[in-house]
């Protein structure tokens, strides 16, 4: 996820974000929920649409809620998510982007699925830099 908002400190950009997005799926329920370094998003709610020429897609409204030690310069906030998914059957890629009530927003990219379920960033990065450690050795 790229984001545009300024660090109002230093003027500059914060760029690239890296998280991992989990995932849940029944019959009847899609349940997203985003793990960075700082924070962690909910969907309080969503929508899979399908548009008129037949192209998958999640909207949703979220609820972040950043680490108390970066609430300063990261209130708590709601944003929302479009998101596009891949034209393959077992969807490895979703793309779109989001935005916030903090007036600030950007791309987001989701790839390289997984079939784990996690409760925590740091739990995502040790099995992902585990998984990308045997695929590049």
């Amino acid at each position: 996820m790229i984001s545009d908002w300024i660090d109002p400190m230093t003027g500059t950009a914060r760029g690239a974000v890296r998280g991992y997005m989990v995932v849940r799926q029944t019959l009847s329920t899609l349940s997203m929920r985003q793990l960075t370094a700082e924070s962690r998003s909910a969907l309080v709610g969503t929508e899979l649409v399908c548009t008129p020429d037949g192209l998958y897609c999640v909207s949703g409204v979220y609820f972040n809620e950043p680490d108390f030690a970066f609430r300063e310069r990261s209130p708590i906030h709601y944003g929302a998510i479009w998101l596009k998914l891949a034209e393959d059957e077992l969807v490895t890629k979703m793309t779109g982007h989001y935005w916030t009530d903090r007036k600030t927003g950007g791309p987001i990219e989701l790839r390289n699925r997984v079939k784990k379920k996690f409760q925590s960033f740091e739990a995502a990065e040790k099995s992902f830099s585990a998984l990308q450690s045997r695929h590049h050795p």
